[in-house]
């Protein structure tokens, strides 16, 4: 488990994200500095009962799964692991077990559902299944401090998803 971030990380990507919401909505944002996390609030009622936990191929899906997960215990809600597959890497669903069973007690690695989505844009297959979710959680994966803190998928989520988003910070 974490411990609490120096607030530069979290300030940055919190900065970060303030400035992709979009003028006027009802979206607030939420930073959690025990988890390096930064949640999108404003869906009333989101519309799932699931928390999404999306899994990339970089060090960054570590941290988006264990915060998942504990969201998910936290809500009383199934965990389902997504990865958006271009095609051009192979085996995601290899990728996926390993992270599970690395990252996740085996019990809770057996349980979480798998979903691998083809799809040439992350954000909008992420944003299709945001509407039947809890709560949808993705990593920062861009350099912090710079334009692009937020990467390409998360920045384009900000203000795009049926239910709240959390951004968590990587750790590895």
């Amino acid at each position: 488990m974490r411990t609490e971030l120096s607030g530069s990380r979290l300030d940055c990507l919190a900065a970060a994200v303030s400035l992709r919401l979009p003028p006027g909505g009802r979206r607030a944002l939420r930073a959690d500095p025990c988890h390096g996390a930064v949640d999108v609030l404003g869906t009333p009622d989101p519309p799932g009962a699931v928390v999404l936990a999306a899994i990339t191929d970089d060090h960054a899906r570590h941290a988006v799964l264990e915060h998942a997960a504990g969201r998910a215990r936290e809500l009383g809600l199934p965990l389902r692991a997504v990865h958006v597959w271009d095609g051009h890497r192979p085996y995601p669903d290899l990728l996926l077990d390993a992270t599970c069973y690395a990252d996740l007690d085996a019990g809770t690695a057996a349980a979480v559902r798998r979903e691998i989505r083809r799809d040439r844009h992350p954000a909008h297959a992420l944003s299709a299944l945001s509407h039947h979710a809890a709560l949808l959680v993705v990593a920062a994966t861009g350099a912090l401090g710079t334009a692009r803190t937020l990467g390409a998928t998360a920045a384009a989520l900000i203000g795009h998803t049926a239910c709240p988003l959390t951004i968590v910070l990587p750790t590895r």
